[in-house]
């Protein structure tokens, strides 16, 4: 999908958030925030590029300037530790649903949001993983899901944000219990935002799930762009029974793809206005769409 400009905001508040995660001088964050003002996309309305790219040339500008190559870095860590701690109340619930693998969808969807930081009340946490359980995903898609999951021999499966790997990861656990699927999760290859690199993929065991790879992009690109790609990755692209993206930078990127696989299941939340034009959803909806 390219951008809305809604986008435009976005991308400015997270380069702000960035900017102030590698330093506390308010000149030279007034600096390199003003060189992102004058990149081509914010001065003369570039519609034809997606969120990712457009992301990516500021962090390489927030990259050069601090030389430091993860803003996200410490954010990432206590993500991961936040959902590391609540891992087994959402196992817990999994376990204790009707149907295990639509519960571990939707929990993984929920798990898009990456702001289990905001709920230091368990309680809170918890009430919000219910209302995900109680939520309706479309019924045909859903069942395309649940069937081709029983019928795949190989599923490729594209990670998207620290904490939210836990939930990804009993997805696939959950996933195993319905085949003998191989499954291979794929991570950034550069750290891009608060997106998972095979370091933050390991911390948290995801190496013990399914067999990791990173996507071989140069570059920190918070999407999934498959010509970029590196060729192991384009390879197992074209051969997956099964593809599974999460959250918003992958599908901006990989919509794009449709004219060749049409088939990608798309999990993510529903965070922004053209999303909810996109799946006709309303505000922080789930989204379970191909």
């Amino acid at each position: 999908m390219l951008i809305k400009p809604d986008c435009i905001p976005c991308l400015l508040k997270a380069s702000l958030a960035a900017l102030r995660q590698v330093s506390n001088d308010t000149q030279f964050v007034t600096t390199v925030f003003t060189e992102i003002l004058t990149l081509p996309m914010v001065q003369n309305a570039q519609w034809d590029i997606t969120g990712p790219e457009m992301y990516e040339q500021a962090i390489k500008l927030i990259n050069k300037n601090s030389g430091c190559l993860d803003p996200f870095s410490e954010l990432k860590q206590k993500q991961n530790q936040r959902a590391l701690e609540l891992y087994p109340m959402f196992k817990a619930k999994v376990a204790e649903s009707e149907d295990p693998l639509v519960a571990a969808v939707k929990l993984s969807i929920m798990g898009n949001s990456s702001d289990l930081l905001m709920f230091e009340n368990t309680k809170d946490l918890e009430s919000l993983a219910n209302g995900a359980l109680g939520a309706e995903l479309p019924e045909g898609v859903l069942r395309a899901f649940q069937t081709r999951v029983a019928q795949s021999g190989f599923i490729l499966f594209f990670g998207d944000n620290s904490g939210e790997i836990i939930l990804d990861r009993i997805l696939i656990k959950v996933i195993r219990e319905h085949t003998k699927a191989d499954i291979v999760y794929v991570v950034r290859h550069e750290p891009a935002l608060n997106d998972v690199t095979m370091k933050e993929a390991c911390k948290v065991g995801m190496n013990h799930t399914a067999e990791l790879i990173d996507n071989g992009i140069e570059g920190p690109l918070p999407g999934t762009i498959i010509p970029r790609c590196s060729g192991q990755v384009r390879t197992l692209f074209k051969e997956a029974d099964m593809v599974i993206s999460k959250g918003g930078g992958n599908y901006d990127t990989l919509e794009e793809t449709r004219s060749y696989r049409p088939d990608i299941f798309f999990l993510l939340l529903a965070k922004c206005y053209p999303y909810c034009q996109a799946f006709k959803t309303k505000l922080f909806d789930l989204v379970l769409a191909m």
